[in-house]
């Protein structure tokens, strides 16, 4: 997880590798533009066939767009990002990796402050107002929409079961050189182009903002996740505030505040001064709820929250999931192992986590006890540390993994 703030704005990133034996979505944030210090950037990229697109993107369109005369000016980002792919796509060892692309980026001058959203592909950006309502979204380029299926056959592609040539789930992305390789056809006129649609939205002062991966959204609908970001963030807010699980519901108390311009009950604590709320908790309170909802890909989401974040700042936070249940699957344990050594933890401190009860079905939240309907309501005791004998268990599979040349490299650290 990652926490960064400042004076307008509160940014928690969250990120799951999930059910994947390798992470292939990256992300950045920028507080201030380099260059345009009144703009915050946001950009996540969620890549397949490999990490090598997202990865590209993510170390390099921020300082890309910093250059621009006005990043926020439609022609000019999406130029940027056209030119970013052709770039990317010159290099003949990385372009088959691919990536979506969805950049926000706020304006946080004037009276109010406006967001300017570019995608590609179909991870997705919501503004959500703090009544739970999804007031924006993006739209996924699928294959399907009809000026989407016009290209892909005029440029001598197919569309099957939903994917470009029955293989790619998206009609636009960075990358994917094999499906822009038409020699006579121009950059936007390939079965998949980079060309992103751009949006600007005028912002309310208490609408907060997801920059999210799609594989958030596997099991949920918007209006769902609306829902429980809403749901865990009024939650938050009332313990900030002291008041306790036996307040009014949260639902309510949104609106209570919307009619007192963002002024809590108290009468003089506004919203923005909620220093105890954690955006990176909620947000990965969400991923955990996506995982359990059935979502088997990487998950990755950044939340904005319009709160004062000067405080917020500290280093990232590495959280081990379950291993107990797959130790077994070798092919499980070096993934589990080789993410746990590159976000520089060894092997005696992912079983000095283990035994703690880090690394179980549960971290950051109870997603099971959803308000859906869904009969599998009920709590595992699977948030105790492990016993023993489990541990010892753990060790010896984390030792015979490593004498096999799984994780191999794990203990030296890094």
């Amino acid at each position: 997880m990652q926490r960064v703030g400042d004076d307008k704005w509160r940014v928690g990133v969250a990120e799951m590798q999930g059910y994947r034996t390798s992470m292939e979505d990256a992300h950045q944030v920028l507080l201030s533009l380099p260059s345009h210090p009144h703009l915050t950037f946001v950009g996540v990229y969620d890549g397949h066939n490999g990490s090598a697109a997202a990865e590209w993107m993510a170390a390099n369109m921020g300082s890309r767009l910093s250059k621009l005369d006005d990043p926020t000016d439609p022609v000019q980002l999406r130029e940027a990002i056209e030119q970013a792919d052709a770039d990317f796509c010159s290099n003949e060892q990385l372009r088959a990796h691919g990536s979506t692309a969805c950049i926000a980026l706020i304006n946080n001058q004037g009276q109010k402050k406006t967001l300017t959203v570019a995608n590609v592909g179909d991870s997705r950006c919501l503004v959500i107002g703090r009544d739970g309502n999804v007031k924006f979204t993006t739209i996924d380029h699928k294959p399907e929409d009809a000026a989407e299926l016009a290209r892909i056959y005029a440029a001598g592609g197919s569309v099957s079961f939903g994917r470009v040539d029955g293989d790619l789930a998206m009609s636009r992305s960075i990358g994917d050189y094999a499906y822009k390789s038409v020699a006579h056809r121009g950059q936007l006129e390939q079965r998949v182009i980079p060309s992103p649609d751009v949006s600007v939205v005028e912002l309310d002062p208490t609408d907060i903002i997801l920059v999210c991966c799609d594989g958030l959204l596997e099991k949920l609908t918007n209006e769902q996740l609306a829902d429980f970001l809403t749901d865990r963030l009024n939650e938050a807010m009332m313990k900030a505030h002291g008041e306790g699980e036996n307040s009014q519901s949260s639902r309510s108390k949104s609106k209570s505040s919307n009619g007192t311009n963002g002024k809590t009950d108290d009468g003089d604590k506004s919203e923005t001064q909620d220093h105890g709320v954690d955006p990176a908790e909620i947000v990965a309170s969400l991923i955990d709820h996506s995982l359990h909802r059935g979502s088997k890909d990487n998950m990755s989401a950044a939340l904005l929250l319009p709160m004062d974040g000067s405080a917020y700042t500290r280093a990232d936070e590495y959280i081990l999931g379950p291993y107990l249940l797959w130790q077994n699957n070798n092919t499980f344990a070096n993934a589990y192992l080789s993410d746990a050594r590159k976000h520089g933890l060894d092997e005696e401190e992912v079983l000095r986590r283990l035994r703690s009860g880090e690394g179980t079905m549960k971290t950051n939240a109870e997603p099971r006890n959803t308000d859906d309907g869904d009969e599998d309501d009920d709590d595992d005791d699977d948030d105790e540390g492990m016993s023993e004998a489990e541990a010892q268990a753990a060790a010896d599979n984390i030792k015979i993994l490593l004498g096999s040349g799984f994780g191999a490299g794990l203990g030296s650290g890094s």
